[in-house]
């Protein structure tokens, strides 16, 4: 029964990485907003644990920054950059 209930979890973790990986897909990596969304899929992860379910080592498996990783972060977001060319526009 525990090897069936293992590999039950294991798939659907896979599956949940698959999903979390593809819909951080469009989120700038090393960005407020991708952290946010890494810290709350830790924080459910933590959830389980207060019932014996440690899965925080392998949720978002992969989508953490390492330490010392450099991301290059945008000077400004697309919507700061446009807001910026529309206030310019007004000025001319």
């Amino acid at each position: 029964m525990t090897s069936a209930c293992i590999k039950w979890s294991k798939h659907h973790l896979d599956g949940f990485n698959a999903l979390l990986t593809r819909q951080l897909s469009s989120v700038q990596r090393g960005t407020t907003v991708w952290q946010k969304c890494i810290d709350i899929v830790h924080e459910h992860a933590n959830l389980l644990t207060e019932v014996g379910i440690d899965f925080t080592d392998l949720v978002a498996k992969g989508l953490e920054l390492n330490e010392g990783e450099k991301v290059e972060k945008p000077k400004m977001t697309r919507s700061e950059t446009l807001i910026s060319g529309l206030a310019d526009a007004a000025k001319a």
